[in-house]
């Protein structure tokens, strides 16, 4: 189910339509349903297209995955050789732009491109050189799509090959508060408020929950379990993207108690003094899991380099799973659900007001 998507469709399909090739970059964290978007904005078209996903498999092997593809798009309804894959990615790219030749619109994406470069660092240099010498003189859209944020965003960089070349990106957010009744047309206002302090719009999670259980009843299913989407993600989604995790959990664990202020935020992460938690915040904010905030009296040209900032989650889930989640886990581990609950209880009206109830009135 694609929910509330209207905007990203509109820029895609404009880019779709255009007279010329088109290359594009989209980006957005993990769980937001961004190959969901282009999987249907790909198949509703009209258009034939080419879908493909990197992995950290050898570049030997995305290679011959990839030539697959090609082959397969090149020749529709045929099967593809069993060990066939072409000798270099520059002759996979001549190979694609022949077959996106003629009058008719082709649309190639390349999900998890980062994944990729990461297994084959010289791929943009040969998407750049296919794309300035064959791609851009086809009749083709090209779609770059990553979930590594920060990697995304250093493939436009003036200093990286496809710089000046790529439109976008196309960033994808979480769903706006509207999309709850999407998903939940059974519940209350206030009920869906509630989801929404804890899950967000995060479509990955919000499809967990049913509108036909209570809200207690979708804690028990979901949030309590040893295992699943909801226990594991945060380390998942965090740890995927860098070394440490260790620290980067206690910087979020120490602003979900309360820390605002960089100093704050170190001192109750046990951080070293030299660094303390800039560098980790910087990096949570690249990720969009973290929100810097300023005083709105610092001036314009100020607010760059202020250290009057404070920081805050600016992910639901991370909020609530670090609130009450992984404070909790000796209960959870006993199954103390009782116990567990009447917190929950006692607590979850303050955190809804506090948080989620005051940014949706602003």
């Amino acid at each position: 189910m694609l929910v509330d998507r209207k905007r990203e469709l509109k820029e895609l399909n404009g880019l779709l339509h255009g007279r010329s090739s088109r290359l594009i970059a989209v980006s957005g964290r993990r769980r937001l349903g961004k190959t969901t978007l282009l999987v249907h904005w790909a198949r509703t078209s009209g258009h034939p297209y080419l879908y493909w996903v990197g992995s950290h498999f050898p570049s030997g092997v995305l290679l011959a995955q990839f030539s697959k593809k090609v082959w397969q798009h090149s020749n529709p309804g045929k099967h593809t050789p069993r060990q066939f894959s072409y000798e270099s990615w520059e002759e996979a790219f001549e190979a694609l732009a022949e077959a996106c030749q003629g009058e008719q619109r082709h649309i190639v994406i390349l999900d998890e491109f980062p994944y990729a470069v990461q297994s084959e660092s010289g791929l943009p240099s040969a998407l750049q050189n296919a794309w300035d010498h064959t791609l851009k003189f086809s009749n083709v859209c090209m779609v770059l799509c990553g979930s590594h944020v920060g990697m995304m965003e250093r493939l436009l960089g003036a200093d990286a090959p496809l710089y000046g070349r790529m439109a976008g990106p196309l960033r994808v957010r979480p769903l706006p508060f509207s999309a709850t009744r999407a998903f939940f047309p059974n519940y209350s206002v206030e009920q869906r408020v509630a989801v929404y302090a804890i899950l967000g719009g995060v479509p990955a999670y919000l499809e967990q929950f049913s509108d036909e259980l209570s809200l207690l009843d979708n804690w028990r299913q979901n949030l309590f379990q040893d295992v699943g989407l909801f226990r594991n993600d945060p380390d998942y989604l965090i740890g995927e993207q860098v070394r440490d995790l260790t620290n980067y959990q206690a910087v979020l664990a120490a602003i979900a108690g309360g820390a605002r202020k960089p100093a704050d935020i170190g001192l109750q992460a046990k951080l070293p003094h030299r660094s303390g938690a800039d560098p980790y915040l910087t990096q949570l904010v690249e990720m969009d899991y973290v929100r810097r905030e300023l005083p709105v009296t610092i001036p314009p040209h100020k607010r760059q380099t202020s250290r009057a900032s404070r920081y805050i989650l600016a992910d639901n889930y991370l909020r609530f799973y670090f609130r009450f989640v992984r404070a909790n886990l000796d209960l959870i581990a006993q199954e103390l659900y009782d116990e567990l609950e009447e917190r929950l209880a006692e607590q979850l009206r303050a955190f809804v007001g506090m948080t989620t109830f005051e940014e949706l009135c602003r």
